[in-house]
């Protein structure tokens, strides 16, 4: 509607229901803030300096007293990524629990190392070389240093795009049977950075649920306006009560909420009633919404 009959009043509902999230890294020096943030813009987040919807809060290793002093200041969402994870091996679970004790925010591990490393064809020829030609992997100095007929200086650029523990990984998959060019997307998905995206979405579920309720709010003001009843329409079709559902669970969802069950009717009872509950004004009207989407979805 906004481009087919040049309805311009629609054009900014539409952008502001389909504004990216913005994010804004912060964390203290050492931690790998800027290989995180490369990280998150390859996986397709608009990351910005100021002005953010979700603050990512990158540490390493351990939470300090300035981490947790920077997410209790928080004022709006705030996810803490442990950065530097594939460092850790076996031990992040050790890691991510004190951390999320120490912050009270959701902790997510991940390799921004990883999430940006990049094989090129000599690279993934000297990982070739490895699986045939095992090298030592106790120690940078070690990997490089020892006679090998992978030069010295591509197994320091190696090292620089991987780390030993990338490396390891790589040669692991390569002796698995992986495809050596394949090895970018797989060292990819071990950084963990969709996981890391996925608990951003998660955070800024709210926003975006406040943002399509005043998008639903600027459209009603339109159509009383105009008495077009294409508007009308679209606020009362399936699509935009779906999507108050949608948006709805998401928030709940994000809060470790079941969002089920799966019968629509039995969806629909039960959180009709949680609405009626002791809750907080957006879990009210979430729930609200998901009782009416429920109840548009069954077919009685």
């Amino acid at each position: 509607m906004a481009d087919a009959d040049g309805r311009r009043e629609l054009r900014p509902i539409i952008d502001g229901l389909s504004r990216p999230i913005r994010v804004r890294t912060v964390g203290r020096p050492g931690v790998g803030l800027r290989t995180l943030t490369a990280g998150l813009r390859a996986a397709g987040l608009a990351v910005v300096d100021t002005g953010a919807d979700v603050e990512v809060l990158v540490i390493a290793e351990t939470a300090k007293p300035e981490d947790c002093r920077i997410a209790a200041a928080a004022d709006g969402p705030i996810v803490v990524a442990l950065n530097k994870a594939d460092l850790l091996g076996a031990a992040v679970p050790g890691h991510v629990e004190p951390a999320r004790r120490s912050t009270g925010v959701p902790v997510i591990p991940v390799s921004g190392l990883l999430a940006i490393a990049t094989l090129d064809d000599e690279l993934v020829a000297a990982i070739g070389a490895l699986v045939t030609e095992p090298a030592d992997l106790g120690s940078t100095d070690a990997f490089c240093a020892a006679a090998h007929s992978v030069p010295s200086a591509t197994r320091a650029r190696l090292l620089e795009v991987t780390d030993l523990s990338g490396t390891a990984a790589a040669i692991a998959a390569v002796r698995a049977g992986a495809d050596g060019h394949a090895l970018t997307a797989l060292l990819r998905r071990a950084s963990n950075i969709d996981a890391l995206a996925a608990g951003i979405h998660g955070a800024a579920a709210p926003l975006r649920y406040r943002r399509l309720c005043e998008a639903m709010t600027r459209l009603r003001a339109l159509a009383a306006g105009t008495a077009d009843p294409r508007l009308d329409a679209v606020l009362t079709g399936n699509t935009a009560v779906r999507a108050a559902m949608a948006a709805a669970a998401a928030v709940l969802g994000a809060d470790g909420m079941d969002t089920g069950p799966d019968d629509p009717l039995r969806r629909a009872v039960r959180w009709q009633r949680y609405s009626r509950g002791p809750v907080n004004a957006l879990h009210r009207r979430c729930a609200a919404d998901i009782a009416r989407g429920a109840l548009r979805s069954g077919v009685w």
